[in-house]
């Protein structure tokens, strides 16, 4: 008989998902559409890694966002405009020094567990 390999949990915790949402007021926090409505996912800026990772500050508030699931398309496929913009950083770019500039054209960065707009 052949086990199944669990699956790890690489993701970010409940309660750190929760702050994410409450923290982007439920809104994609690069267009600003209701992101329930619109597959509001939560994106890694650093991003984990093919497997994933265990590195506490990959799950870390100040790099994660909350999108809807044409910007996180968009992003991904855009990944050249996504690092201009700061949506996707370099391994060794710390989040909390780097914005991120919304579609609107509004700048903010995350620090800690909150948002101040430039």
């Amino acid at each position: 008989m052949l086990r199944s390999k669990s699956r790890r949990k690489t993701g970010p915790s409940e309660a750190t998902q929760r702050l994410i949402w409450d923290r982007a007021d439920y809104a994609c926090e690069r267009c600003g559409k209701h992101a329930p409505n619109h597959g509001g996912q939560i994106h890694h800026r650093n991003p984990r890694k093919m497997g994933g990772t265990v590195r506490p500050e990959a799950n870390a508030a100040n790099n994660l966002v909350l999108l809807c699931a044409g910007c996180h398309a968009d992003v991904e496929s855009n990944r050249a405009q996504a690092r201009k913009d700061g949506w996707l950083l370099q391994d060794y770019q710390p989040p909390e020094v780097f914005p991120l500039t919304r579609i609107d054209g509004r700048q903010f960065l995350l620090v800690g567990e909150g948002r101040i707009w430039l």
